[in-house]
């Protein structure tokens, strides 16, 4: 079980990479920590990093359905 997950729905986020890169730079947490990200209407390669998970939906469907999508796919973070 991890004991943080960071949830980022995002569209067309100029700064995503470096927000996901600073995320996992500065946290303590190391294997604890995920961060899961999931890209709506828009397609970008990011950085592997091992704790990212990244879903995409290829047309735009709006954050509150991008979130639902993400914690439905990824639902093992309460596990």
């Amino acid at each position: 079980m991890k004991l943080l997950s960071i949830l980022i729905p995002a569209r067309n986020e100029e700064w995503l990479q470096n927000t996901i890169d600073d995320i996992f730079k500065h946290s303590e947490l190391g294997d604890d920590m995920e961060v899961l990200v999931g890209l709506d209407g828009w397609h970008t390669e990011l950085q592997k990093w091992p704790n990212l998970r990244t879903a995409y939906q290829s047309v735009p469907i709006g954050q509150r359905r991008m979130q639902n999508i993400i914690l439905t796919r990824y639902n093992n973070f309460m596990s």
